[in-house]
């Protein structure tokens, strides 16, 4: 991206929080460390180091110290390209501008500032305060801006104080719901609380930043049925309210705010039982993570049974429970519970591996058996194929070797498996007077399927060209491309002559670039087939017919240039 235009390429959320803090003055450094490599420190959260190279206009990188990993582009590396390009404006040599050693946060003193601060400074201390106070009164974000510079102030206020400033951040939307740029607007509003929550767990002010935190969860998770476009940064911000508690546990705070953040995360997590958001996942991860006493756990196992949505939900929660139960209450429950939910695909496959490993060959074909059941029954086609090759593989070790010849033949037919696979196994064990018998109805079967590609590759490999070449001639013709240099020689002239008849085809009913290009293609194929004096003869009759069309004509050229190159 270059910048002089920079706004085009970077999300709006990012670019509007990135421009926010270039005008508050965020960028407190500016060092153009040599020609086209510049270093910023900007103020965030933390002190966060950018780095930027430029080159001819064009910005080559970008590099920020900062924990953000959702997009290519944060907010302070935001700010720096702002910085950098007034700078740049104000001067007339532009990219060549020599950025003294450090230069201070913001726009400069210009005239405007020079009369504000002469303001200021004429006024009483009691005329500030009274008109900061009056300001602050309408003013949400002007609050976030005074917390946030001054966090280390005690300010005595409790969590109705953050009910209400968080409902005026968020106010109403214009028509009752939130349209995208206002949900990015809120976005950047609340994000200001989130540097306000962190702030209060550096200064040990853990009470608030619970307060904050859990606040922003439910008021914003309520926000999102209003949002006309889910928008990803309110969910970011949420996100962030989860990692807010997770990260003030790690700050070790008194037992009254661990055991307020197991209550929350319980509360949340049972009022919402899909976990369809990741934030109450991250919620949930908590809960199980701070469950230390007998009744703790049993609250926590309590609430892991009444989880779950959908069937991948569902599954998802009976993983963590099985592992709550294994590092809780020992192998033994943890065991009875994968034996009663054997219906989770997951401990199906676990149970097999185990009767695999302890040689019960009969327990391990029961629950590939089942789980190739409840895969179909589930309509999870995908899952039944792995649950064939387990069966497989036990009538293997069983000796069992027409059923081992059975599931070999269903992988290869009805799964699509691939020929290498079950092929070179199948002509092994067929006799020699039966095998080609059993190669015709083994291709009826591949045909009915519409395995083209596997009954391809098995002609190929025995060498069954006729019936190769059929096959591959009822499909589009770009069929023959993965197979026209394995065909013996003979063959190549009969290749070049439906590539013909489809080139003609194809600009009798078409006439855009994108055939073009088709078609010329096919004729480098002719080409590549030993056919050089068919392809002269194609394009000598294309250009004559098709002379008025001027992109054909300029493909062609581009056909005829690389020949005249290659000879």
């Amino acid at each position: 991206m270059r910048i002089d235009d920079f706004e085009n390429e970077i999300d709006a959320t990012i670019l509007s929080r990135g421009q926010a803090y270039f005008e508050e003055g965020a960028v407190m450094e500016l060092e153009q460390v040599r020609q086209g490599l510049y270093e910023a420190t900007v103020a965030g959260s933390d002190d966060y180091i950018v780095e930027v190279e430029i080159r001819n206009g064009e910005v080559k990188a970008l590099e920020c110290d900062c924990p953000y990993d959702y997009g290519p582009v944060c907010k302070h590396e935001v700010a720096v390209l702002y910085a950098i390009r007034e700078i740049w404006e104000e001067s007339e040599e532009g990219e060549n501008s020599k950025i003294p050693g450090i230069r201070k946060k913001g726009r400069g003193e210009d005239e405007s500032m020079s009369a504000l601060t002469s303001l200021v400074n004429s006024l009483s201390l009691e005329e500030l305060r009274s008109f900061l106070l009056h300001e602050l009164r309408g003013d949400g974000g002007l609050q976030l801006r005074l917390q946030a510079a001054f966090p280390s102030q005690p300010v005595a206020v409790g969590r109705d104080y953050y009910e209400k400033l968080v409902g005026r951040l968020v106010g109403r939307g214009k028509r009752g719901y939130y349209d995208r740029d206002e949900t990015s607007n809120m976005a950047g509003r609340i994000d200001g609380l989130l540097d306000i929550a962190k702030a209060k767990i550096q200064s040990g002010d853990f009470q608030e930043a619970f307060d904050i935190a859990t606040v922003l969860l439910n008021k914003g998770a309520a926000l999102l049925s209003r949002c006309d476009e889910d928008d990803y940064s309110l969910c970011h911000c949420l996100y962030e309210a989860s990692e807010i508690l997770k990260q003030l546990l790690e700050a070790n705070p008194p037992r009254r705010i661990r055991d307020a953040v197991l209550e929350y995360c319980l509360w949340r997590c049972k009022s919402h039982p899909a976990l369809s958001e990741d934030w109450d996942g991250k919620l949930l991860d908590l809960a199980i993570t701070l469950a230390e006493s007998e009744e703790e756990v049993r609250r926590v196992i309590d609430l892991l049974e009444s989880l779950g949505g959908n069937d991948w939900e569902r599954r998802r929660v009976q993983l963590l429970e099985y592992d709550f139960l294994l590092s809780k209450c020992g192998e033994e429950a943890a065991e009875s519970f994968m034996l009663s939910h054997l219906d989770n695909d997951e401990f199906c496959q676990r149970m097999f591996e185990q009767a695999m490993e302890e040689k019960d060959y009969a327990r391990a074909r029961q629950l590939a058996e089942r789980g190739r059941r409840q895969s179909e029954e589930k309509g999870k086609y995908g899952f039944v194929s792995p649950w064939l090759v387990r069966l497989r593989s036990v009538a293997k070790l069983t000796g069992e070797s027409e059923e081992y010849l059975r599931l070999s033949r269903e992988l290869l037919v009805e799964h699509l498996g691939k020929v290498g696979d079950y092929f070179p196994e199948l002509k092994a064990a067929i006799p020699t007077t039966q095998w080609p018998a059993y190669l015709e109805a083994l291709a009826k079967d591949l045909e009915r399927r519409g395995a083209t590609d596997s009954l391809a590759e098995i002609y190929c490999r025995e060498a069954l060209w006729e019936p190769l070449f059929n096959l591959l001639k009822r499909r589009v013709v770009c069929g023959f491309w993965a197979y026209e240099q394995r065909f013996p020689t003979e063959y190549r002239p009969r290749i070049a002559d439906l590539y013909a008849v489809q080139v003609l085809e194809m600009l009798e009913s078409f006439a855009e670039k994108r055939i073009y290009t088709d078609a010329c293609e096919l004729i480098r194929r002719i080409k590549a087939l030993g056919e050089g004096n068919l392809a002269q003869q194609i394009i000598a009759e294309l250009r004559v017919k098709y002379k008025r069309r001027r992109l054909l004509m300029e493909e062609l050229d581009q056909l005829e240039k690389g020949t005249d190159e290659s000879v």
